[in-house]
């Protein structure tokens, strides 16, 4: 069977995977650092970041800002989800408990 990519190509598909491997740190922070630029730029450009399903995070998080513990917006624990994003909701200034 014939080789589909030539002997060049071949040496900068290698040459490629020997930069990734010695540079996978710097790649790594600089992935991060623009995908940090569109987060921000995403919060500062959009009108609203506030979607139908949001009250639902939000409303446990301020809740446990008042009683320390997740209850849903009729006051009933929440047993079926994990805490971690109402917890981010409680670090962001939207929350109607911080502004007070």
């Amino acid at each position: 069977m014939k080789n589909v990519i030539s002997s060049e190509q071949q040496s900068n598909v290698y040459a490629l995977l020997e930069f990734v491997s010695s540079n996978y740190k710097l790649i790594f922070i600089a992935l991060l650092f623009i995908q940090a630029i569109g987060l921000l730029a995403s919060l500062i450009y959009s009108s609203s970041y506030i979607e139908p399903d949001t009250m639902s995070y939000i409303v446990p998080a301020e809740n446990f800002l008042k009683f320390k513990i997740f209850l849903d917006a009729s006051g009933s624990p929440i047993w079926f989800r994990t805490p971690g994003y109402p917890l981010f909701f409680i670090m962001l200034p939207i929350s109607e408990t911080r502004k007070n």
